[in-house]
């Protein structure tokens, strides 16, 4: 018969120390204390992950609290503020003035061009066509498949005031073509301390 090689460790209980299976019904005490320590530590992990959970989700609350109780106070802030800053900068070049505890002014708003009723991208088989059609070829990549320059294209496009798009080089309005000037972006932020 064979020695069961057991721990001394002190965690482990003191019952299996010189404790040697030597027959079935040993063995099979000890399988199921085996699989009842198994179950225990089962249940242990189980139930760690859910106090884990259940605080991780406290925390995310408090967070999401936290947060949204600060964003609605910058929002607050910033609609009192942008008038001032407005008012501060009509008629100037500058798009923001230096505070001494940070900057606040206005970002340039992103424009997106439409193509028809689809945004004008390097995708878009219709504004594809109206660059081959209308000898715009240098803003035709020619890879694999013809797409659109777009990134060099946008950047021959101006808006009018009644919202054409007109190729700058050539003056051409392209009829189809809409853009959608988002407004100016209001910002606050900390100035860099060196």
């Amino acid at each position: 018969m064979q020695e069961m090689n057991v721990s001394t460790d002190s965690t482990v209980d003191n019952i299996f120390i010189d404790f040697i299976i030597d027959d079935l019904s040993k063995a099979e005490w000890a399988t199921k204390k085996i699989i009842k320590y198994q179950n225990d530590i089962q249940s242990k992990i189980e139930q760690a992950r859910k106090m884990k959970d259940n605080y991780l989700a406290e925390v995310d609350n408090w967070l999401k609290s936290e947060t949204e109780d600060a964003q609605r106070n910058i929002d607050s802030l910033s609609a009192m503020l942008q008038p001032f800053i407005e008012n501060e900068l009509a008629g100037k070049k500058k798009r923001s003035i230096n505070l001494p505890s940070g900057r606040a002014g206005f970002k340039k708003g992103n424009t997106t061009f439409y193509y028809g009723n689809d945004k004008a991208s390097k995708d878009n088989q219709q504004l594809l066509e109206f660059l081959v059609d209308n000898h715009y070829t240098e803003y035709v990549k020619t890879e694999i498949i013809e797409s659109v320059d777009w990134g060099n294209f946008k950047k021959q496009l101006t808006v009018t005031d009644d919202g054409n798009v007109v190729v700058a080089s050539t003056g051409e309005i392209i009829d189809v073509m809409t853009a959608n000037q988002e407004p100016d972006k209001f910002y606050v932020q900390p100035l860099v301390k060196e």
